[in-house]
């Protein structure tokens, strides 16, 4: 929330003005397509009845509200509802499911095979409809993009099955970096876990996440790949969970995680 010399607030496409007294705020939206406001708490309204004092009609600087505070505001005469805190699950994805949030050609997505108690979340990174494993649902949006970011430095672990002959020179040359029909990939590890005449068990290890990359990069040195399963998304592990499972993580965990990386929700604030 930003403020001008007028007292004027914007949000996303939300617009309108502030005013309150003590811990009271009420806010008429000018124009609405929707609503999309993030309350951070550090200050508390006290601050406009000192700016009223001195003969303003709005305190020409940023506020937040407290989460405790959230059923005393009001827009356009209805209460905001409580934010509810972030929490986070380990999903097992199964092979032939879609992670997109609309079903194409008439194929299932993961939202579609979830347990009816889950609430609505959305997920953190994707996995083509041919892979399975772990992957991370959350109810917090934003949170879902931070935790998918690059920056994070989060390493993804697969196990993955590739059809072919292993050639240990190329996979050392990999661990520098590299090249495919103009894309650059960063360094990623290939570990042998069992080799045999035609199919091969690798673990691969990378820090990013591009469209397809695995199966792009196995078909570049001759390989292909067969199944692929994540077994690990930064601190998350796929663990015992089977195809289909899903399992919330402890909301110490997660609060732990995101503090560790920064990221402050709006339950926390």
């Amino acid at each position: 929330i930003g403020s001008n010399e007028n007292g004027n607030y914007l949000k996303a496409k939300a617009e309108g003005k502030a005013s309150g007294l003590g811990k009271e705020a009420k806010i008429n939206l000018i124009k609405t397509p929707f609503i999309n406001i993030t309350w951070k708490v550090e200050k508390d309204l006290a601050g406009i009845n000192e700016q009223r004092k001195k003969g303003h009609d709005y305190a020409a600087r940023d506020f937040v509200i407290k989460n405790k505070d959230i059923g005393s505001i009001k827009v356009n005469g209805r209460a905001l509802p409580k934010i509810m805190p972030t929490r986070i699950w380990r999903y097992y994805k199964p092979i032939n499911l879609l992670t997109s949030n609309r079903s194409e050609n008439g194929r299932l997505t993961i939202f579609d095979n979830l347990p009816k108690e889950i609430p609505r979340v959305v997920k953190v990174g994707r996995l083509d409809i041919n892979s399975e494993g772990l992957l991370l649902l959350t109810n917090n949006g934003e949170v879902a993009r931070n935790l998918e970011l690059p920056s994070t430095k989060w390493e993804r672990n697969y196990r993955v099955r590739v059809y072919g002959r292993i050639n240990k020179n190329i996979f050392k040359k990999l661990i520098n970096g590299f090249t495919i029909d103009g894309f650059h990939y960063k360094p990623i590890r290939i570990h042998i876990e069992k080799e045999g005449k035609q199919n091969s068990w690798l673990r691969i290890i990378l820090t990013e996440g591009k469209n397809r990359e695995i199966r792009k990069i196995m078909n570049h040195i001759g390989l292909k790949v067969n199944r692929l399963i994540r077994t690990r998304f930064g601190p998350f592990n796929l663990d015992t969970l089977k195809p289909g499972e899903i399992k919330e993580v402890p909301k110490k965990l997660t609060d732990n995680i995101l503090k560790n990386k920064s990221i402050v929700t709006p339950d926390q604030a």
